[in-house]
């Protein structure tokens, strides 16, 4: 699976200054995924990846919830048994900044801001006026 996964992020670009970082869905960065280092690294007890997928696809059900991706921050090609890196996550909905953050709370995560943090990546299409990122 991570071949699979390392080949959809590499089209759509590696870490550069010159283009947003890439972008994959829920089920491409967790189904199958392990890897404690992937997502919420940082955290203490590790949540590990399954508890983001669990709690990410909560919000995605929501019906005012578009979308839900996951940014892909570094990925590690000569490893195969390393899943790629992620710090941040887009939820695409209309709710506001406030409810976001409620619904992201049992992931401890840093903050919550609206935009995207290195340009809008090439996978997001066009989304309806009412969608924040």
């Amino acid at each position: 699976m991570t071949e699979i996964l390392v080949n959809r992020i590499k089209a759509q670009g590696l870490r550069s200054p010159h283009r947003p970082l890439p972008v994959v869905k829920l089920e491409e960065i967790f189904t199958g995924n392990d890897d404690y280092g992937s997502i919420g690294c940082n955290l203490s007890p590790p949540l590990g990846p399954q508890y983001f997928c669990k709690r990410l696809n909560e919000i995605r059900e929501r019906s005012n919830v578009h979308d839900v991706l996951v940014e892909i921050n570094e990925v590690v090609e000569e490893d195969s048994t390393t899943w790629p890196f992620s710090e941040s996550v887009y939820i695409f909905t209309n709710a506001t900044h406030i409810e976001v953050a409620q619904w992201a709370a049992a992931l401890q995560r840093d903050a919550v801001e609206e935009g995207f943090a290195n340009g809008r990546p090439r996978r997001v299409k066009d989304l309806p006026p009412d969608i924040k990122k």
